[in-house]
């Protein structure tokens, strides 16, 4: 893995182009070479890499503990995935991670890099995307940043895959689009799973209904602080114009089998809360749907100066009358 002065930053230009612009599924792989797969790894994938933390850290607050010992990364790219859930587990069982990626030098890269990184674990690349020798065995799926990627026949590739796995953590952008595909793979794979997060319950995704068309299920995750003071983060947010503060994303988490107590009349905010001036609109998920409720600054001035801080946490129990939140949350989650 190289440093910031190696970076090349032509490299990421014309993978920002191929990440904006592209309309379909790419032919071929977009790395050319591992100086690509290094630049990208530092800057791009760290960023996927934080939304991941944001994921990961959520499933700590609800005590979530891994159950399966061997891991599958599919579509891996240089694993940030796989990093960041070893990362998170150290002390958990491992005992295989499986790679696979429609790039063979990404896997190539992607093996290397967590070799060094946890080198008492078994590292092996799929020869397909659908590895044999994980089928029927379930285990911890790792899905990342693929939707807008699929073809109609490896989208199906993936969901039958997601069918053999006994826990699936699936994080994409929160775009409109990745968003609006994620809950179509949430209804496909509700049945046979419980869905342990964003969620709050095991209803129809309330954002299919008619009225709700416009929304998508979104969340930001908070940078850590070197996005904001070191000068090569500011570099390349002025390069690649992007807003280091804005991190918005989409994930799924769902799990065959789960010890976790079920939830109870929780909702969860969905995107961020709209501010005004003496009050907040709030798009609010819960079993009986998604709707949108208003909270009055004088009605609760501690959660109304909390939203408005992003420190009110994701998840609540609400009080609500005639579309308005009253009274204190029993229940603030991140």
């Amino acid at each position: 893995m190289g440093d910031w002065t190696t970076i090349d930053w032509e490299a990421l230009d014309r993978l920002r182009r191929i990440f904006i612009y592209q309309k379909e599924p790419p032919n071929t792989p977009y790395w050319t070479c591992e100086k690509d797969l290094d630049s990208y790894d530092m800057t791009f994938a760290e960023r996927i890499g934080w939304k991941w933390d944001a994921v990961l850290s959520h499933l700590k607050t609800l005590k979530w503990e891994p159950k399966a010992n061997n891991l599958l990364d599919w579509g891996c790219g240089t694993a940030i995935a796989s990093r960041r859930v070893l990362s998170t587990f150290p002390q958990h069982n491992w005992n295989d991670l499986t790679l696979w990626d429609h790039s063979i030098l990404a896997t190539q890269y992607a093996q290397k890099t967590l070799r060094n990184r946890f080198p008492e674990l078994n590292v092996t690349i799929a020869s397909s995307a659908i590895p044999q020798h994980w089928e029927n065995k379930g285990g911890l799926l790792l899905i990342s940043h693929v939707l807008n990627e699929l073809t109609s026949s490896s989208r199906l590739e993936l969901i039958q895959l997601a069918h053999q796995a006994q826990t699936i953590l699936w994080v994409e952008p929160g775009t409109y689009n990745d968003s609006r595909n994620l809950i179509a793979v949430r209804e496909e794979l509700s049945e046979a799973f419980t869905i342990l997060a964003p969620c709050t319950h095991q209803a129809n995704c309330g954002l299919l209904t008619e009225e709700n068309e416009r929304h998508w299920c979104h969340h930001f995750a908070k940078p850590p602080t070197e996005a904001f003071t070191e000068s090569y983060w500011t570099k390349f947010g002025q390069r690649m114009d992007i807003d280091l503060r804005h991190l918005p994303y989409s994930f799924l988490v769902l799990e065959r089998t789960s010890d976790l107590p079920a939830s109870t009349n929780l909702s969860r905010i969905i995107g961020a809360p709209r501010q005004y001036k003496g009050f907040t609109k709030i798009l609010s998920c819960q079993e009986t749907g998604v709707s949108e409720f208003e909270l009055q600054k004088r009605d609760n001035p501690k959660l109304w100066k909390d939203l408005r801080k992003g420190k009110a946490g994701s998840r609540h129990k609400w009080e609500i009358s005639n579309g308005r939140i009253i009274g204190n949350p029993s229940t603030s989650q991140k």
